[in-house]
């Protein structure tokens, strides 16, 4: 496992934070995901994303796109700063099926 696997795995075990603005993410297969954020949240992930899509010319990978703003943002970051494109699955040991 590289160390950029390691660190977004790190993020995805953080708890969700909390705020007063409702998100809700549809995944193309009808999933549906509800978060609560702050303001500052909704608008990091949405600058960052852009900013991804900027350097990397392409999406970020649904499963991204399916997160809570902030683990979002933080794992858009991740990306940014290495530089490298996330992986276009979700990494195994972060399923919940697994």
């Amino acid at each position: 496992m590289t160390a950029f696997t390691q660190r977004i795995i790190e993020v995805m075990r953080q708890p969700d934070s909390g705020g007063s603005i409702p998100v809700k993410r549809v995944a193309s297969t009808g999933e549906v995901h509800e978060y609560r954020c702050t303001w500052m949240a909704g608008y990091g992930s949405t600058l960052t994303r852009a900013i991804y899509v900027t350097k990397f010319k392409r999406q970020p990978p649904e499963w991204v796109l399916m997160l809570h703003p902030e683990k979002q943002a933080s794992i858009l970051n991740l990306a940014i700063k290495e530089p490298s494109l996330l992986p276009d699955e979700l990494p195994v040991v972060c399923r919940d099926d697994q």
